[in-house]
């Protein structure tokens, strides 16, 4: 892999490299390596580029790596060539044109079924397309839900789209068709029909009884705040809430946090200046009015602060003298990075804000979100209020200074590293593993 440095300087410039799981996984997919490149002062040429090495197994598909520069992380495509071993696959003989014209280099054999691939694109995406894998996502959406069940769904749909698994999504209880991170949400209720032809069925819902959406012959993952599975043969559950686990069916702690992808791999951040710039934001509804409220006291006891209030889609507020207010963002993590804090329900707006590495205070809005709010709180990555009022979020805000800020600021991240999606997808990936690959040596 080359590192290129991008401009001259009159200094000698280091970088730190890591391979970090992304879609791939270390021991499994590749070997992981680090160390570090160092470039010599002096105008861009020959010496401004530098490479390292690490080996992928040839008999997986192939999927992005995400390579550390400090201080950022970059996402590196990995792309087969004529040159390289790429992945066998058994397709049917009528895809082979299909292949073709999607830019890969096809060999038929005797029996018309594997096929070399030498993809202008990810494999991945070719295998999920040859066998119609499919998934359905159904997430509440309705007025008094939020977007988070949304929101987390969305980058799994990613996640999942990153290793060539087709999703179709519905909406319970949305009045609207959602797009969110190149996902369209088609709005459902249960008296309308669900896809049937899928392979397996992911539900984020406190409405719904996980069983009644699919037929039982569909693996069904479930996400839960409290850790299990309800009344559902689930083959996993995820959960953030509950005791950290890797094992199978239970996937759950922070590493889970399934988070967008605008929130993966963030860099670290330095909080320790002054306050200037705070976000409060209570959730896609706010019938209390408290956002609102919180908003007009942060800005009475901090003057000299900009105050940024966020109205969901299905909140009602009036405009505010000195309190700049937005109205549905497409998406808060431009807000969130630049600013020094955030006030914010105990839910994804939390997880979401912790991978930023933005000091939080966070309220427990609902009672499923007391646990997951606990948790991190615990971690020290969250000052957590309860019970939600103006009067304990302007108490956290006096007990803040900027070195408690910038603790907070590194605990949050080792807590949240944003990758829960992917490794969600992960391990929906092996759930349904299927024969698709063939060992060139056999054949």
């Amino acid at each position: 892999m080359r590192v290129r440095l991008s401009r001259g300087t009159g200094r000698t410039v280091t970088v730190h490299y890591a391979t970090v799981d992304g879609t791939a996984m270390a021991g499994s997919d590749y070997d992981a390596v680090e160390g570090d490149l160092t470039f010599l002062p002096g105008a861009p040429g020959a010496d401004s580029m530098q490479t390292f090495e690490t080996s992928i197994d040839s008999g997986v598909n192939w999927q992005p790596l995400v390579i550390q520069v400090a201080p950022e992380f970059r996402l590196l495509e990995l792309v087969p060539t004529e040159h390289s071993h790429c992945p066998w696959i058994v397709a049917p003989e009528k895809h082979l044109d299909q292949l073709a014209s999607e830019g890969a280099r096809t060999t038929r054999h005797k029996d018309g079924l594997p096929v070399e691939c030498h993809a202008r694109r990810l494999v991945g995406a070719t295998v999920g397309t040859l066998l119609a894998v499919r998934a359905l996502l159904v997430a509440d959406a309705g007025p008094e839900d939020g977007l988070g069940h949304v929101s987390r769904l969305s980058a799994v749909a990613v996640a999942l789209a990153s290793r060539g698994i087709e999703t179709r999504c519905r909406a319970y209880g949305g009045s609207r068709r959602l797009e969110r991170d190149g996902v369209t949400w088609e709005p459902w209720s249960p008296e309308s029909p669900l896809p049937s032809d899928v392979d397996v069925a992911i539900v984020d819902s406190y409405r719904l009884e996980p069983e009644t959406v699919v037929a039982a012959t569909v693996p069904l993952v479930v996400f839960r705040d409290h850790g299990d599975a309800g009344r559902a043969p689930a083959a996993l559950v995820v959960s953030v809430a509950a005791p950290p686990s890797d094992e199978p069916p239970h996937l759950s702690g922070p590493r889970y946090a399934a988070l967008r992808p605008a929130y993966w791999n963030l860099p670290r951040r330095d909080v320790s200046g002054s306050l200037r710039h705070v976000l409060v934001t209570t959730g896609g509804g706010d019938p209390s009015g408290l956002g609102t409220a919180i908003g007009q006291a942060v800005a009475a006891q901090l003057p000299n602060v900009a105050v940024t209030l966020v109205r969901g889609p299905h909140a009602a507020a009036s405009p505010v003298d000195g309190i700049e207010m937005l109205t549905a963002p497409e998406s808060l993590d431009h807000l969130q990075r630049s600013a020094d804090l955030v006030i914010c329900g105990a839910g994804q707006t939390m997880l979401e804000t912790a991978a930023c590495g933005t000091p939080c205070i966070a309220l427990v809005l609902a009672e499923n979100q007391r646990e997951q709010g606990l948790g991190l709180a615990s971690a020290g990555g969250v000052v957590l209020v309860e019970p939600a009022g103006v009067d304990g979020v302007l108490a956290a805000i006096r007990d803040l200074d900027p070195a408690a800020r910038q603790e907070l600021s590194r605990r949050a991240q080792d807590a949240v590293d944003g990758r829960g999606a992917l490794r969600i997808a992960h391990h929906v990936e092996e759930l349904l593993r299927r024969p698709t690959e063939l060992d060139p040596s056999s054949t």
